[in-house]
């Protein structure tokens, strides 16, 4: 039969065979590559996202473990003790500096606990009691609070000596709201749910309150033996294919909270997340099946044409496949072949273009999200020296002042500034001057804990603000400040080195910011007026 037919159709059907067919399978090896790069793009972001908000709730568990531990080091004897009187006002401070807590408690050996609040609770007759681990610091999992009916997560640090001998535990009791700020930030602004369970795969933390407390195996389908969430609890971080009880399925990404073994997962319909790769997959299609239409209608055209063009276009199509997108065949006239040729370039540049605004695309998202952080970062932060800059000083005296309104402790402002910095700038040069004002910086640094704070006031002026230690150890810390600032040689002053004064103002209650900086600058001036490189404390000019 295929002898009886015109020269004509011959050479369409030819024109099929050999560019049309090879076109069609290249554009769906490449739409398929394509979609797979896509979608482990897609899960990839998805992972990092719950890998950095895994890290920041980590970030956030170790902060209050470090506040606690610092305040038992910093009044080891009245821990040890064991006298509630003594012990309860530091239990107040640490409460009524952390916002996001029921409350703090110390528990005796024997087991009774007693509270900031002034509850008190005997752990030893309580069936569902968290275990007092005697050795190190436990953080425990979701547990129904017996004072206010509420769903609870305890951080329990044991007060210990040298000889490791036990003391009691000072503990942390946070409402479990407190830990679904970032699980329910990620919820609304990425597709799906996002979810906090125990390394045990409980839920700690859920926008439906009623799955805490629930076991994750109940998100899924039991019978479906293909899917499994088990690998959450197996490994630190990754994403993993489920269906759930309803028979949808779904991709749950997950990464660990190093501190507790937590997992921070985010569980998004397969559907949602793929929608995008499914509508490029379709469009594609319909554009496939669109350029084979007018191929095919084309093939009737180009039936009179000489062969060669075809041979052209069908050694085009070999190189296609085999992944060659750099070359494009010639147009040397308007008619049917040359409106061929140019089509089938028009669809390789098109190709090629659509892959370059991929690469892109990923590229940009990639840097936006770097810029976001830094920029946060900066607006804080001083850049030369790495200390907070002037607006954070005042953000943060802002709410220390406010807490002393409410709560007596300890808090002093430290103004410092450096000897004869204008002389430093016109003998050593500008250079030099930003130099010493980063020695300065680290010097402070080194003598600070994780309770005090230290900004760039402008200029060589820095500010200190000292908490939760009384004023001879403050004193004690400014002086080896002092010292260590004047015998730091610095190269770039030929081995000269800078001194500083210091005016320094214990805040008391009913003292507003303004007069606090004004009685610490005052002491300031009074060092820098009776020989510099000095520490005036503004009690000791009255």
């Amino acid at each position: 039969m295929f002898k009886r037919l015109s020269l004509k159709v011959k050479l369409a059907m030819v024109l099929l065979l050999v560019s049309v067919i090879p076109l069609g399978l290249f554009s769906a090896l490449v739409t398929h590559k394509y979609d797979q790069a896509m979608e482990h793009a897609v899960k990839d972001q998805q992972t990092m996202i719950t890998i950095s908000t895994a890290m920041h709730l980590n970030e956030w568990l170790e902060m209050r473990i470090s506040a606690i531990q610092e305040v038992i080091k910093q009044n080891e004897s009245v821990f040890k003790s064991g006298n509630i009187e003594r012990i309860m006002p530091f239990l107040k401070m640490l409460h009524y500096t952390d916002t996001q807590n029921i409350s703090y408690s110390y528990a005796t050996e024997e087991g009774m606990a007693y509270a900031s609040d002034g509850a008190i609770v005997d752990f030893s007759v309580m069936n569902h009691s968290p275990e007092i681990n005697k050795e190190k610091v436990t953080i425990s999992d979701v547990i129904e609070d017996p004072i206010h009916f509420k769903k609870m997560v305890i951080i329990s640090v044991p007060v210990l000596d040298e000889g490791a001998e036990y003391y009691g535990t000072v503990s942390s009791v946070m409402d479990v709201n407190a830990l679904t700020r970032d699980i329910t930030m990620m919820s609304s602004k990425q597709a799906g749910t996002a979810y906090l369970v125990s390394s045990e795969g409980m839920v700690l933390a859920h926008p439906n309150k009623e799955w805490v407390g629930k076991n994750i195996f109940e998100f899924e389908m039991k019978e479906d033996s293909s899917y499994r969430l088990e690998s959450v609890l197996e490994t630190s971080a990754g994403s993993t294919a489920y269906k759930d009880t309803k028979g949808i399925e779904r991709i749950a990404s997950f990464a660990e909270v190093e501190t507790t073994g937590w997992r921070v997962v985010v569980s998004t319909e397969q559907e949602e997340i793929l929608a995008p790769i499914k509508m490029i997959e379709h469009t594609g299609l319909l554009l496939l099946i669109g350029l084979m239409l007018v191929a095919a209608a084309l093939s009737l055209l180009f039936s009179r044409v000489i062969l060669r063009p075809i041979l052209n276009i069908s050694s085009l199509m070999k190189k296609v496949t085999a992944g060659d997108l750099s070359e494009r065949l010639q147009v040397n006239s308007p008619d049917e072949i040359g409106l061929l040729n140019q089509n089938i370039n028009m669809m390789l540049d098109s190709f090629t273009e659509k892959l370059r605004d991929l690469e892109k695309s990923m590229k940009s998202e990639q840097e936006l999200m770097v810029r976001n952080i830094l920029m946060d970062k900066q607006s804080k932060m001083d850049a030369l020296t790495g200390l907070y800059n002037h607006k954070s000083y005042h953000e943060y005296m802002d709410k220390l002042i406010e807490q002393t309104q409410l709560i007596e402790f300890n808090l002093q402002l430290v103004i410092v500034d450096i000897d004869n910095f204008k002389k430093v700038n016109d003998t050593f040069g500008h250079a030099a001057g930003d130099i010493a004002l980063t020695v300065v910086s680290e010097r402070i640094m080194e003598h600070m804990d994780s309770n005090d704070f230290a900004a760039r006031y402008g200029g060589e002026e820095f500010v200190i603000l000292l908490t939760s230690k009384n004023d001879e150890m403050n004193a004690r810390i400014l002086e080896q400040i002092r010292a260590s600032i004047e015998h730091t040689p610095i190269e770039e002053m030929r081995g000269a080195n800078v001194t500083v004064s210091m005016g320094a103002y214990t805040v008391r209650r009913g003292d507003s910011k303004e007069k606090v900086f004004n009685e610490a600058d005052g002491a300031l001036y009074r060092a820098k007026r009776t020989g510099k490189n000095k520490i005036v404390i503004a009690s000791d000019i009255r």
